[in-house]
């Protein structure tokens, strides 16, 4: 009797420490891939240039305003230029007519599955030369 009965805790104490402990949480979606992104932003003759790397074709835009009160707040934002891409690439965009001081960029793409807008990015304005 007393070695059923240590066979039984033995059981036992091998599912609980097989079950693992913690709480289950729900899987996570898979990431979704960005369908552009401003890879890099700088000032060059007078103008700014935002170059963007694009996942899906469509029609990038480039939206662009003074940095303000609300860097992350839509309102404001004008189209700065724009290019349609056939396939996958990076393109170069420019804002021709920076305000002076730092902007906020954002990209703006238009293909078959919607419209989609990205994370502000802010460049600042260019450097005096000492």
């Amino acid at each position: 009797m007393a070695r059923e009965a240590v066979l039984v805790v033995l059981a036992i104490s091998i599912l609980v420490a097989c079950t693992g402990c913690g709480r289950k949480l729900p899987p996570l979606p898979p990431e979704q891939v960005e369908p552009a992104r401003i890879s890099d932003a700088w000032y060059e003759r007078g103008e700014v240039v935002v170059r963007v790397t694009c996942t899906v074709a469509g029609k990038v835009t480039l939206l662009g305003k003074a940095v303000g009160d609300c860097p992350q707040c839509l309102e404001g934002l004008a189209p700065k230029d724009e290019q349609t891409v056939d396939a996958p690439r990076s393109v170069e965009l420019r804002d021709r007519e920076p305000a002076a001081g730092p902007m906020v960029y954002r990209v703006r793409v238009v293909a078959a599955g919607g419209a989609w807008t990205g994370p502000p990015r802010i460049v600042e304005g260019p450097r005096a030369n000492p």
